[in-house]
């Protein structure tokens, strides 16, 4: 049923009513908004404020892609527009990365809905113009994937983010952290969790390192013990998730300061 919705929840809109429908998808976004227009003016931007700046106060990321000035408009009052407006963007708390030919206009939310235009989305003034809008992660990866839309220079920076070729050893490093800095807001060495877990300790320093693949009953028992669970998480999460647990590990430090460790859980 999902890849029939996937397929087949198609909407189409005009210039004169798609940024209502738009604006609302923008409200609904959880973490990730990527919107790929190649110009931007401020005029436009100025109509899309309010929703862009209630998106960033909530904590969702928004990375927009423009056309980086070259020799065919270079001197053109096209490049001023935006300059001007990636400034504007940049002061709201957007990603603004700068690519060359680029022309297609597209908007991914949340890996599940496109929007797919013939018109400008950050700069449109008044042709009259074709919007599609797609729900279903199908075509939202593929024009991921196809229009290379996780290439964000600030977003390239977090690990983990994107298709990395390197992910496994990345979430080895990033379970490691997460298992140290819990242990260590627990209070424990690594010889305490391995008598609380049954887990050998060099098997545990190895796992902290990420320089090991465990099992995922070794896992759990670590976990078990820790109070953590194992879970998946979407990829465009991960940058507003990551905060959320580094976070709660330095404040579970923070209170286990000065005290002596807990003592061994209950089996």
């Amino acid at each position: 049923m999902d890849a029939f919705w996937d397929y087949h929840a198609h909407e189409v809109y005009t210039e004169e009513d798609f940024l209502e429908a738009f604006a609302e998808d923008l409200d609904r976004a959880i973490a990730l908004v990527i919107i790929l227009s190649p110009f931007l003016t401020v005029r436009q931007l100025e109509r899309l404020q309010s929703v862009i700046k209630r998106c960033l106060r909530r904590g969702v990321r928004l990375c927009v892609h423009a056309q980086a000035p070259d020799d065919r408009y270079a001197k053109d009052a096209t490049a001023d527009r935006t300059k001007a407006g990636a400034e504007m963007l940049l002061e709201f708390g957007a990603h603004v990365t700068l690519r060359r030919s680029v022309h297609e206009k597209l908007v991914v939310i949340d890996e599940s809905i496109l929007w797919e235009a013939s018109l400008n989305l950050l700069s449109h003034r008044d042709t009259h113009e074709r919007v599609n809008r797609f729900c279903g992660r199908i075509h939202a990866e593929k024009a991921i994937k196809k229009h290379n839309l996780y290439a964000c220079e600030v977003c390239m920076t977090i690990p983990g983010f994107g298709f990395p070729d390197d992910l496994p050893a990345l979430e080895l490093k990033e379970l490691g952290k997460t298992i140290a800095a819990r242990r260590i807001a627990f209070g424990w060495s690594q010889l305490q969790l391995a008598e609380f877990s049954g887990v050998n300790r060099t098997v545990i320093a190895e796992i902290e390192s990420g320089n090991r693949d465990a099992r995922h009953s070794t896992l759990a028992r670590i976990h078990r013990v820790l109070n953590l669970r194992i879970s998946s998480c979407p990829t465009f999460l991960l940058p507003r998730l990551q905060p959320l647990v580094q976070g709660s590990m330095s404040t579970a430090s923070e209170c286990m300061r000065g005290r002596r460790p807990i003592d061994k859980p209950a089996k």
